[in-house]
């Protein structure tokens, strides 16, 4: 673990866009005028610190000798799942969504804990207390020469680094409420039908200045089994899914013009600008190629053709929006890591509930289809896509009418989803392969071969498809 690999896959790299963390404080400016003297030195202050190179430099240097260990790297609060005993206190049952896992400094996962997880009173008066029990809690059970800091002293000043970095990052993305919007919405006002397999919704609060945080308390789910982007999805279980995504779609046309007046964050679209950027894609493309030097001549195909999708993002979301001109409730993130799965007696797997609605908005259904194929099928059913995409096609036809069906046939949505799959599926492939090493760690360790065999035969199958995607439809 002596190499920072995974450092670049995590969530605080994948926002590491300088100028659009400084938009992002100048639209927290705007939305909290009162914390404007606050947010200028902040500004002032990352002017300059938010290089690549710098900024990486001094995440490295919170550990001693450049050091890196297993970390979560998206360890808030709505990420750990909780219960609660007979006097109403919180109890740990499981911590969720490995989507982030890297090697890189511990203190960012308690900087993201610490800060989800208490008041802006508490953290005051507590946050010291907590730094020196994690920190002796470390002295007592490790070895002197694994600590990563010299002294106490030493721990809670790179501590105080890590918040002041990763807070600039994070604190005006804290201000997205999306998944609690989606649950106070998705009865009254969206109409989510009860068949929609959803975790309950128990109660929430939305980021509070004042308070310093903001909470989500949802159902816990016992013996649930994992389907990550290396694993396969049976066909039962994706009709299943692709069966209540078509029930979104249906209520979602019923609504009408009213959808465009359900409230909603911009989340999905101010990350998008950063993951799609047009250098960075390509060098994650470049990089893939190292992890797979078979895919050297399909990736430098579809290298060549990179510059007419994204060198520039208006133009990217004008494509996306004319090639899916109806705008329908999304969910946004739809991998099979963030439906909940349980597995049978004979280990396929159930659909327990559809989470992680932090990026749900009003835009294409066929996105979400992408995401979801992307990660549910094998090596040898991607070929079958067009299979799915007429299941999905058939369930609204039949519901609604085929004059009131949004595409003009089945063939109309295969094209639509194949300029989405150039489209996400660009953007997202090769971030997952420089990741995969990381996030394998996640994996059941009877399983890491396969998981690893099986992943390599789904990139190649998922960048020959690329290329066919984007020879056919990209001139």
């Amino acid at each position: 673990m002596e190499k920072w690999g995974g450092f670049e896959n995590s969530l605080i790299s994948l926002i590491l866009v300088k100028n659009k963390m400084q938009k992002h404080l100048r639209i927290m400016r705007e939305m909290m005028p009162e914390l404007s003297s606050q947010l200028d030195v902040i500004e002032r202050k990352t002017g300059t610190l938010f290089t690549q190179s710098s900024f990486m430099q001094m995440r490295k240097d919170t550990c001693k000798g450049n050091h890196p260990v297993l970390c979560h790297g998206d360890i808030w609060t709505p990420n750990i799942l909780w219960t609660k005993d007979d006097e109403g206190i919180f109890r740990l049952k499981a911590i969720v969504d490995w989507q982030f896992v890297h090697l890189g400094s511990p203190l960012e996962d308690l900087v993201l804990f610490f800060h989800s997880a208490l008041s802006a009173e508490s953290y005051r008066k507590n946050i010291f207390k907590f730094l020196h029990f994690y920190y002796e809690f470390l002295r007592k059970n490790l070895p002197k020469d694994s600590l990563l800091w010299e002294s106490y002293e030493e721990f809670e000043k790179q501590y105080e680094i890590a918040y002041a970095y990763t807070m600039s990052l994070l604190l005006p993305m804290t201000l997205n409420d999306n998944e609690i919007l989606f649950y106070t919405q998705s009865k009254e006002v969206l109409g989510i039908p009860e068949t929609i397999p959803l975790a309950k919704y128990f109660c929430g609060r939305m980021y509070n200045e004042e308070l310093g945080a903001g909470y989500i308390l949802l159902e816990f789910i016992e013996k649930l089994s994992l389907c990550h982007v290396y694993h396969n999805l049976q066909e039962k279980p994706l009709i299943e899914i692709i069966g209540h995504l078509a029930q979104i779609a249906i209520r979602g046309l019923k609504l009408e013009k009213k959808i465009e007046k359900i409230e909603q964050k911009n989340a999905w679209d101010v990350i998008l600008k950063d993951i799609a950027e047009l250098t960075v894609t390509e060098k994650r493309f470049i990089d893939m190629k190292v992890v797979f030097p078979d895919q050297s001549t399909q990736i430098d195909y579809i290298l060549q053709k990179f510059p007419s999708i994204f060198a520039d993002f208006e133009k990217f979301q004008d494509l996306r929006m004319k090639n899916s001109p109806i705008r329908l409730l999304c969910h946004g993130d739809l991998w099979t890591t963030n439906i909940l799965f349980t597995k049978d007696e004979k280990g396929e797997f159930q659909v327990k509930a559809f989470v992680d609605w932090q990026l749900f908005h009003i835009g294409s259904p066929v996105e979400d289809l992408v995401f979801l194929m992307y990660s549910a099928l094998g090596p040898n059913e991607i070929k079958r896509t067009n299979f799915y995409l007429q299941v999905y096609y058939d369930l609204i036809k039949d519901a609604i009418g085929e004059e009131k069906c949004p595409w003009e046939d089945v063939a109309e949505l295969i094209k639509q989803y194949e300029t989405s799959y150039i489209h996400m599926i660009s953007i997202i492939h090769p971030m997952n392969v420089n990741g995969f090493e990381d996030q394998i760690i996640a994996c059941d360790e009877n399983e890491i071969d396969w998981c690893r065999e099986n992943f390599g035969l789904k990139s190649a199958a998922i960048t020959a498809e690329l290329c066919r995607c984007f020879e056919k439809w990209i001139q």
